[in-house]
């Protein structure tokens, strides 16, 4: 691994199930950060089983096999455990395969402003979703969430939250079995996730949403198919990596972490006094950021905030 001294370090940690097109598309990530102004040690996580060993992958990083135990989830935290030996980021960048799908181009995202932000700031940063105003899981409203392919935060936030996969086997076996329950062929799919500890707003939402059953969803996940037709192990599988990206934008909550859109990222990067802000009042002020009125907000927080 390359280095340049003087500049920001970022750690990349690519999850992916196709090495040859994440190896170029790594390449990409690495070029925009250098554009940035940013240093990059970067790890591809070959969930795909084919890579047996470490290899150099393609400017400078590194391609390292990966179990898919809990798919990008547990391949973030495998990268992470691998790049902390090497190196010490100041910024990470977490992305898999699917990080620019049914969006704009994600990296254009990443600019010197919103890297600053990232770095400067309490926040987990990506492309932000939304759901159903009235779900909740374990408790807690479930309303927003950063997606997970495609996210970053500082070394220190990070810290906060890791692991990043929070469920995982055999811990997630308590939620859901490994062999389909009698009501998964039989019944409605929200049936087979009634049992679990799961609560029953969230389970009727995502079960709906893989199985495009009917409801109050206008659109569902891709690959949608009715229980009959959808192997339990792919249901179960999905079923995990929501929970997993929607308790950990929880868990940074909890933790004290703003919730941000990466493409406000730029406008409080640029702005001192919104980092200071955000800083000082992570959760409010992400809020705030957030509101329509964001550029009059962020005129606000420029107006009573201090310099770095």
């Amino acid at each position: 691994m390359m280095r340049s001294a003087g500049l920001p370090e970022v750690g990349v940690v690519y999850a992916s199930w196709n090495e040859d097109a994440a190896t170029s598309r790594c390449t990409s990530v690495i070029d925009v950060l250098r554009a940035s102004g940013y240093r990059s040690q970067s790890v591809v996580v070959d969930n795909s089983g084919r890579t047996r060993t470490e290899i150099a992958g393609p400017s400078g990083s590194t391609i390292i096999p990966g179990t898919n135990s809990s798919w990008e989830f547990s391949a973030y935290d495998e990268g992470r455990a691998w790049l902390s030996e090497r190196a010490a980021p100041a910024l990470w960048l977490f992305l898999n395969d699917r990080f620019d799908a049914g969006s704009a181009n994600a990296l254009s995202l990443l600019s010197p402003a919103s890297l600053r932000a990232v770095r400067d700031t309490r926040v987990l940063a990506g492309v932000v979703d939304r759901g159903p105003p009235d779900v909740t899981l374990f408790g807690a409203p479930v309303t927003r969430w950063v997606k997970s392919n495609f996210f970053m935060l500082s070394d220190r936030s990070l810290r906060r939250v890791a692991p990043i996969a929070e469920w995982t086997e055999p811990s997630f076996r308590r939620l859901l079995p490994l062999e389909a329950p009698p009501s998964w062929r039989s019944d409605r799919a929200d049936a087979s996730l009634a049992a679990s500890e799961l609560d029953a707003s969230w389970t009727a939402w995502i079960a709906e949403w893989l199985t495009g059953q009917t409801g109050r969803l206008s659109i569902h996940w891709y690959g949608a198919k009715p229980p009959e037709e959808l192997a339990w192990e792919l249901f179960r599988g999905k079923v995990r990596g929501i929970l997993n990206e929607h308790r950990l934008t929880q868990r940074a909550e909890a933790s004290g972490l703003a919730v941000l859109p990466l493409r406000l990222a730029g406008r409080i990067g640029a702005h001192p006094g919104s980092r200071l802000s955000l800083r000082l009042a992570p959760k409010a002020t992400g809020r705030i950021l957030e509101n329509p009125k964001v550029s009059k907000a962020a005129a606000l927080l420029r107006r009573t905030g201090q310099p770095d």
